[in-house]
């Protein structure tokens, strides 16, 4: 059947794309409350954390990506039903992955302070943000662990606990980010250091949580788990870093972009950064939602290429779209006709930095912020698809070049040489951005072209 209804493809993606992006604004929601709380210590405090979180959150990302590959392999296993020692070896080898990235991205969130102190970053913002990575740092762990079960969880459909565990984490980690940066009682107060412990703890508490429930609960995945756990399998671990390795490199082109540009608004002043975090966590926020709808279609998309409806598969990733662009507007009308609330929600008046001096750039890009977030949103979408199709390498070569050459390049350009400032920057990732967008989208139409072509023989 090469028909269906409209609303039944668009009931079947939110079907799949609400419960992944709760879980995603969830988890980017434990961010904010740290933001939040640390702006009510002074706009100096909230760039230097902001942009900490950025880097930080570069090399999470980046593990994530790799190990999320568990469950789509685990699910590739699982397809017509749980295997649970497949599950299990699966998973022990995804566990050894997880505890590699841990051992790499470590060091570097260690020492962040002391890379930024090459750049040329404001120096009043490094014993601040040297104070929150060595407190951060200890999140690492038990995140990357939680991710690692959670992508289990994911691939054998199992997605409720834990979005009821991410759900509980939210006011947890607001409550304990205030106690520790502002101290209660006999515990002292920590500062910036205390958000950073915070978000250790509650991620922490995700993953014994997590790994709880597949212990009560899922008594066979634990015990193959525990039967395999041991064992080194070197085809799945290379199979694991190879696949992974390809969403890796795009999450580190993205979110090392972003944080290349953080630097560089850090070079202008610390108002500008200020104002550059806030927009940036808000247009997160919206990304983060699409991305829901990016995996969804991802899903839905392989699934219709695989039974050769491609009609349905092209009206799958216009519904998407669709839906991105009303998420995109949503989130940029609040930016654009109410930057004051944004500015209020993260900035105590109290500071070492004007609160006012920060509102005034923050109205000079946030045009071209939301400009660029209805880009961002429709190359989330197209990527997503385009993955669908099996294509792995021609998105990473788009990337590379839409974020590092144009976007990067356009906002230099811009924001430098012709002295444009962070709205020149903002300027510079929308085209950059758009140019992604584009070739994503001729992408996606040759790769369905080419797999309609020869629908007769193997479609990947």
């Amino acid at each position: 059947m090469t028909h269906a209804r409209p609303f039944d493809q668009t009931r079947k993606l939110l079907n799949l794309a609400i419960p992944i992006g709760v879980i995603e604004v969830v988890g980017h929601f434990l961010v904010l409350t740290d933001l939040i709380v640390v702006g009510r210590l002074g706009a100096l405090e909230f760039a230097a954390v902001g942009l900490a979180i950025t880097f930080f959150w570069v090399f999470v990302v980046v593990g994530i990506s790799v190990i999320s590959v568990v469950g789509v392999l685990v699910a590739e296993k699982c397809a017509g039903s749980v295997q649970e020692n497949e599950v299990g070896r699966y998973g022990a080898q995804g566990f050894w992955v997880c505890i590699m990235m841990i051992v790499l991205i470590a060091p570097v969130i260690g020492f962040m302070s002391n890379l930024l102190a090459l750049t040329g970053l404001q120096r009043e913002l490094l014993p601040i943000i040297e104070a929150y990575t060595h407190a951060i740092v200890w999140a690492l762990p038990p995140a990357l662990l939680f991710a690692w079960l959670r992508s289990l969880l994911i691939g054998l459909e199992v997605s409720a606990p834990i979005t009821g565990i991410a759900l509980m984490a939210v006011p947890a980690n607001l409550a304990l980010s205030i106690i520790f940066v502002f101290g209660f009682g006999p515990l002292p107060r920590h500062g910036v250091a205390g958000a950073g412990y915070a978000t250790a703890l509650v991620n922490l508490a995700m993953f014994v949580a997590l790994a709880v429930y597949v212990y009560r609960w899922m008594p066979g995945i634990h015990a193959a788990l525990m039967a395999n756990i041991l064992k080194m399998e070197r085809r799945i671990l290379v199979h694991i870093l190879r696949v992974g390795g390809g969403q890796g490199v795009i999450a580190l082109l993205e979110n090392g972009m972003f944080a290349v540009v953080a630097i560089l608004v850090g070079s202008l002043s610390v108002e500008a950064l200020a104002a550059h975090n806030m927009v940036y966590a808000v247009l997160e926020l919206g990304i983060l939602v699409v991305l829901g709808f990016g995996e969804g279609t991802m899903i839905r998309v392989a699934k219709n290429i695989g039974l050769k409806n491609y009609s349905i598969a092209y009206r799958v990733c216009g519904i998407a779209l669709a839906f991105s662009f009303v998420i995109a507007a949503f989130i940029s009308s609040g930016l654009i006709f109410s930057p004051d609330l944004v500015s209020a929600i993260f900035l105590s008046e109290d500071g070492n930095v004007n609160a006012d001096d920060v509102d005034i750039v923050l109205g000079t890009f946030v045009v071209a912020a939301s400009l660029s977030l209805f880009f961002d949103a429709a190359q989330t979408v197209l990527y997503h698809a385009v993955r669908a199709t099996r294509d792995e390498y021609i998105p990473v070569l788009i990337a590379f070049f839409g974020y590092w050459i144009v976007g990067l390049g356009c906002g230099y350009l811009f924001g430098f040489t012709l002295d444009l400032g962070i709205a020149g920057i903002w300027i510079g990732l929308a085209i950059g951005l758009c140019a992604i967008t584009v070739l994503m989208g001729l992408r996606l139409r040759y790769r369905f072209r080419y797999l309609q072509n020869n629908a007769s023989g193997p479609l990947y």
